[in-house]
Formats: C-alpha cells, sequence, structure tokens
C-alpha cells in the first residue's frame, strides 16, 4: 500500500483548535500573562492619542504651566509603562514560541520514527526534513512575528476607536468608512497568498532534496561530468522557490498599500469635515489634535492586522504540511492482545510457511516455505532481485506479508510486541548504519547497558581495535555522517561489533564481510563463528564460497525458493546453485590465474554447530 503523504485543506477552525488543544492550552498561565501585558501595551496609544487633546487645549491655549507639568509626566509614564509591558510580553510570547516549537519537532519526530519504512520509501527525506524543520520554523516565526502581536494590534485599535468616538462620532465614521472596502480585495488576496505559499513549501523541498542526491553522489556526479546538469535542475527548483516567493510577498505587501489608499481618502474626508468644525469653533483644536493622533495611530495596527489575514495564510499551509504527517500512521503495529515470546534454551527456530507478498501489484515472494534450524546456519543465495534481504524485512517485520505465517520459536511473530520480536536478533548488514557519532556510541548502539569489558571484547573479536586505537581519540573518533570518515571495511567491523555486543539467539547477516579483505574477512569470520555457536543464524551470501558448510543452503529465484539443501547435494542437483557456484569459481580462478581445482578457497566459512 503507498504510504505517499496525503495533504488535505483542512479548515483554519480545525487547525487552530488542533494546535490549541495539543500545543498551547498546556501553557495557558503564560498566555495569560502576555496577554495581559498585551493589554497594557495596546492601551497606552489611546492613551498618548487622548493625552494631546489637553497638551493644547490647557497647556498651549490657556499656557497653564501646572498642566504642562502632569501632562508631560503622563505622556512619559505611558512610553514608559508602553515599553516595559512590551519587553514583558515578548518575552513571554517568545517562550511560548520556542516551547510551542520544540514540542511540535519533538511529537512530529517521535512519529516519524513510528512509521513503517515503506513510508520513507514513499516520501523522499528531504521533504520530511523540510517539515520538520522549515514548516516548524515557520509556524513559530509567523506566531512571534504576526499571531501574537495580533491580539496586541487589536486592543490598540480598539482603544484608539473609542478615544476617537468619545471626541466625534461623525469624524470617525467618516475616517474609517473605507476600511468595509478592504474586505474583498484581502479575502482574494488570501487565496493568492495561499497557493504561492503552497508551491513555495513544495519547492522548498525539492531543493532539499535535490541536494541531499548530489551530496550523496558526489562522486558520480564528478566522475560522470554531470555538474553542469546537475546545477541546472538545482537552479530550475530554486527558481521556482524564488517566483513563488516573490509573488507570496507581493500579495502580502498588496494589503498595507490598500490601507494607505483607503486612509488617505478617509483623511481627505476628515479634514474637510473637521477643520470646519474647529474654523467654525464648534470643536477645539486639542479635540482635533487628539482625534488627528488617534486615527494617525490607528492605521499601523489596522495594516499590521491585515497582513495578520496573509501571515495567517503562511502559517496554515505550514500547519497542514505538519499535520499531514502527524495523521500518519504505521500499519506495522503491535498486536492488541500481545502474547509473551517463547523462551527457549535450546534455540529458537524460525519458519517460513508459505509467505507470499506483493508491493504496487507485483509479486515480490512467492510462496516461501523454509525452516532455519535453531542453533544452525542457513545460508540464502541467489541471483540479484531474488528476495533475499526482503526474507529478513518479513522476519523483523519491516513489512509484514500479504499471505502466509512467520514463525519464530514456534510462535506467529504477529503475536508478540514488535519490541519483543527485534530484541531477539542482531543484524549486519552491507550498508552498515553507521551515525555521525563516536566510534563507542555506534556499538553501544547495539546495547547501550553494556559493561566496558563486553565492549572490549567485542571491539577487539570484531577488529576495530586495529583502527581505533591509532588516533589519539581512541573509540571517541567520530564517525561522520553516514560513517564517511570511515572505510567501508572499517564501517562494517563497527557494525560486526554492535551484533556482537548485542548478544542474541537469532543473528542476521547480509553479507557482513563483503567490505573486508581475504585477511580480516578470516578473522572477522571467526568471531562471527564464536558467536553463532548457540544461535540461530541466517545469512544471506553473495560469495557462495562463504556458506559452502552451511547447515543448510536456500536457493531463491524471483521471490521463491528452487533449491535447498546442503552444499555437495546442491552442487550433485546441477540446478541454479551449481551454476551460480561455477562461474563464480571460474570468475575467482580467472581473477587469481589459478586453475579451480588448484585453488585454496583462503576464506574461512561459516558453519553451525559446536
Amino acid at each position: 500500500m503507498n504510504q505517499a503523504i496525503q495533504h488535505e485543506n483542512h479548515s483554519s477552525a480545525y487547525l487552530v483548535r488542533w494546535v490549541w488543544q495539543n500545543y498551547l492550552r498546556r501553557q495557558l498561565p503564560r498566555l495569560l500573562g502576555a496577554a495581559a501585558f498585551m493589554t497594557v501595551q495596546g492601551g497606552m496609544l489611546g492613551v498618548l492619542s487622548y493625552l494631546m487633546r489637553p497638551v493644547f487645549d490647557e497647556v498651549f491655549a490657556e499656557q497653564d504651566r501646572g498642566a504642562l507639568i502632569f501632562v508631560g509626566l503622563g505622556v512619559c509614564a505611558a512610553f514608559v509603562v508602553r515599553g516595559t509591558s512590551g519587553f514583558i510580553q515578548r518575552v513571554m510570547m517568545s517562550a511560548v514560541g520556542e516551547r510551542m516549537k520544540f514540542d511540535v519537532q519533538q511529537d512530529l519526530m517521535l512519529r516519524i520514527l513510528m512509521l513503517d519504512k515503506r513510508f520513507f520509501e514513499d516520501n523522499p527525506a528531504g521533504d520530511l526534513i523540510q517539515r520538520v524543520k522549515n514548516d516548524i520554523g515557520s509556524v513559530q516565526s509567523v506566531w512571534q512575528g504576526a499571531i501574537a502581536p495580533g491580539f496586541r494590534d487589536t486592543i490598540s485599535v480598539g482603544t484608539l476607536v473609542v478615544v476617537a468616538l468619545s471626541i466625534d462620532w461623525t469624524w470617525t465614521l467618516i475616517a474609517l468608512a473605507g476600511i468595509p472596502l478592504l474586505a474583498s480585495p484581502v479575502f482574494l488576496l488570501q487565496k493568492v497568498t495561499r497557493k504561492y505559499s503552497l508551491r513555495a513549501a513544495v519547492a522548498n523541498a525539492g531543493i532539499i532534496i535535490r541536494l541531499e542526491e548530489i551530496l550523496q553522489n558526489i562522486r558520480e556526479i564528478k566522475l560522470y561530468r554531470a555538474e553542469k546538469s546537475q546545477q541546472t535542475a538545482f537552479v530550475q527548483t530554486a527558481d521556482v522557490v524564488k517566483r513563488a516567493t516573490v509573488r507570496t510577498e507581493a500579495a502580502v505587501a498588496s494589503v498595507p498599500m490598500l490601507v494607505d489608499y483607503i486612509a488617505g481618502l478617509g483623511f481627505l474626508g476628515f479634514l474637510l469635515v473637521a477643520g470646519n468644525d474647529v474654523i467654525s469653533g464648534e470643536k477645539t483644536v486639542g479635540q482635533f489634535m487628539s482625534f488627528f493622533t488617534a486615527v494617525i495611530l490607528l492605521f499601523d495596527p489596522v495594516k499590521r492586522l491585515g497582513n495578520l489575514l496573509s501571515a495567517w495564510q503562511n502559517l496554515k499551509v505550514a500547519l497542514e504540511r505538519i499535520y499531514a504527517v502527524y495523521s500518519s500512521t504505521p500499519t506495522i503495529i503491535d498486536p492488541d492482545e500481545p502474547e509473551e515470546p517463547v523462551d527457549r534454551a535450546d534455540g529458537l527456530e524460525v519458519e517460513f510457511d508459505r509467505v507470499a507478498l506483493r508491493l504496487n501489484g507485483k509479486s515480490i515472494i512467492r510462496n516461501l516455505s523454509f525452516i532455519a534450524e535453531a542453533g544452525k546456519v542457513t545460508a540464502i543465495v541467489g541471483p540479484s532481485g531474488a528476495g533475499k534481504t526482503t526474507v529478513f524485512n518479513l522476519l523483523t517485520r519491516i513489512i509484514d506479508p500479504d499471505e502466509g505465517e512467520i514463525r519464530v520459536g514456534g510462535q506467529d511473530i504477529r503475536s508478540v510486541r514488535l519490541a519483543a520480536l527485534r530484541s531477539r536478533m542482531a543484524f549486519v548488514a552491507q550498508d552498515s548504519g553507521i551515525f555521525d557519532e563516536s566510534i563507542r556510541d555506534n556499538i553501544l548502539f547495539g546495547n547501550s547497558e553494556a559493561k566496558a569489558a563486553q565492549f572490549e571484547q567485542v571491539a577487539e573479536a570484531a577488529q576495530v581495535t586495529e583502527f581505533a586505537l591509532e588516533s589519539e581519540e581512541g573509540y571517541d573518533a567520530r564517525c561522520g555522517p553516514r560513517g564517511e570518515l570511515l572505510s567501508g571495511g572499517q564501517r562494517q567491523r563497527v557494525s560486526i561489533a554492535r551484533a556482537l555486543l548485542r548478544d542474541v539467539p537469532i543473528l542476521l547477516l547480509d553479507e557482513p564481510t563483503s567490505a573486508l579483505d581475504l585477511e580480516s574477512e578470516k578473522r572477522v569470520q571467526e568471531a562471527i563463528l564464536d558467536l553463532a555457536h548457540g544461535r540461530t543464524v541466517i545469512v544471506i551470501a553473495h560469495r557462495l564460497s562463504t556458506v559452502k558448510t552451511a547447515d543448510k543452503i536456500v536457493v531463491m529465484r524471483d521471490g521463491d525458493i528452487v533449491e535447498q539443501g546442503v552444499h555437495d547435494e546442491l552442487l550433485a542437483q546441477e540446478g541454479l546453485y551449481s551454476s551460480l557456484y561455477r562461474i563464480q569459481f571460474r570468475t575467482d580462478s580467472q581473477q587469481n590465474s589459478t586453475r579451480p581445482e588448484q585453488a585454496e578457497d583462503p576464506r574461512v566459512h561459516i558453519s553451525g554447530g559446536a
């Protein structure tokens, strides 16, 4: 089943309710405190505009020096209170914004970690990075830059309108008559903003995806001289971001432009009417200046509130992209009533019983049945694309089969918890999965509670000590992103040490020594042999000489088993295994310039049993 992220155009009310219930409600005390200081800060604009009346009517007109001191102290106090309350509310709202960002990132990362492997195949890593980092950053930025100040601006507008109405309601209606005309264009601009915000978000994810691919495949780009084509592809994606961002900003900038147009018309009408009233003596100069100050101060918060509508569209796009991931659910889940996993001293047998798997309508595994006996080594071989690695994915429940049953110790693996199932397995693969941490941390990834003596033992057995102790940092030397500071062989040794440290009853090996030289391979396989005693080992092998003495060899082709047996039996059958083995042996002979019958295989073969 395709697990590409599905986007839905949720209503604003739905998204606001989701954010409130999951992230903002828990910060209610801090929000209430910030709202109180915002109210004080916003209200001070009304106080300042009101104080203009005594400045002109009592101080200037009547030349009252006592009023001058009183009014001056009042104006000074208003600015002090406004500045102090603004500082406090900004710090508090910043804390709310950062906490919300942290909580959303934490929850989203946890959700992503819970999703199935198929989800990551259907959704590029760059797109997920964009959602976790940039989209959440956009939410926090819009919150602190527009949404939170919107409450303060609403208070400011309210107090200024009250002051204006207290002076003359006719003047107020004339000055603000054009504001309702903004409704239609602002509504239209919201749609335009949303359209280009979404386009920019998708294109930004495309930039991260493209950049990630370029950096991961830089060697191939260099070797095939593809720098120009990759630059062209990158520039094309970046151009989409540029165009969408400019158009978004143009739509956002249109709102204050329209507010200024309306403000100009409002002031023209106000001056014509108010000027006549002052000249005729119906109103004082102080009333005019108080009203004029209130209206002047009014239009800045009105413009910001207009921008808030556009900013909300940016925020809504980011929230929808975040929520789309948050609402994705895993399909590989624990059973409703999990069984206790069996614990057998004689080992755990692994059985595939008529297992079938289809992906995208294509049959990947067909009627797969075999038993990996407890305490023995079972090898899986076959040409590329036969489905060998898929067997491991099915056994570890990275994916679930469409048909059939997989049993460990006689117990259906879907009847126990995922954690219980996977805690009984260790895995070593060609792609060793090394993190940008220290060598020590990467080994302890297998068992974080291991003692120092155990760590030293597995590091020695996997020959990690040979290269780790060459540097001053020792085991604390960093491995680099994806282990790029280590060679391929060193990465594989760290992965083997990790599996050795895990000390579990089932060991899964996917060509575990493919990146090692012959001498290192010999010694590492000896370590693996020690680990294999008493454990169920399933090994995927491409070099057939490494599994000659396995207890059982399962030969796969096109998702099905075509042969089973031991090495000599399979050679005698003259089937696929025999053909593959002779081709490989002939190739090795040519490389060594030695006839097959005279060549001695220097590798230590994986074998099972005591």
